[in-house]
């Protein structure tokens, strides 16, 4: 494993066989919603790369995704292959919200936490509860079956 040095304080990690890929250049750290990717800048036009794309390449309508959802572990093991709307799926929760977990939300009017995702789409509705943990669980099992590995879990242990 090789750390490179980014800007702000920050580093990526790669594995030690891409180090001949990536190190010629400097990179830097860019913040993207909640997550920072390590990132350079090609050329006058300043076409941006980010280091994942640098590493496997993806072709033409293809984008590489984290399983782990960090930015800046950039091993193979952590890397895959996606379309943008795979991509998306595996997002974190927004910071806005009443729950701390994705697909769940509280209804002050009926005083439960509803459990809904989007497929396709649409939102489908998963049911009310009374316990935020119970509505979660309840997004996870949807998720599995509608996304498949793209989907982000709640609850680590519904995959198992």
């Amino acid at each position: 494993m090789i750390e490179i040095a980014l800007t702000q304080g920050f580093k990526a990690v790669i594995d030690g066989q891409d180090g001949p890929l990536v190190l010629p250049f400097k990179w830097y750290a860019h913040k993207s919603n909640k997550t920072f990717y390590a990132e350079r800048r090609i050329g006058h036009a300043g076409k941006i790369i980010k280091l994942q794309n640098a590493i496997l390449r993806p072709r033409p309508g293809f984008t590489v995704d984290h399983l782990d959802g960090d930015g800046l572990n950039n091993r193979r093991s952590n890397l895959r292959f996606c379309t943008q709307a795979d991509n998306n799926r595996n997002r974190s929760k927004f910071s806005s919200g009443t729950s701390r977990f994705i697909g769940v939300n509280w209804n002050n009017a009926r005083q439960k936490f509803q459990s809904r995702i989007r497929v396709n789409g649409k939102d489908v509705h998963l049911g009310w509860f009374l316990d935020e943990d119970l509505a979660a669980r309840h997004y996870d099992f949807a998720a599995i079956q509608c996304v498949g590995p793209f989907a982000r879990l709640i609850s680590p242990e519904v995959a198992a």
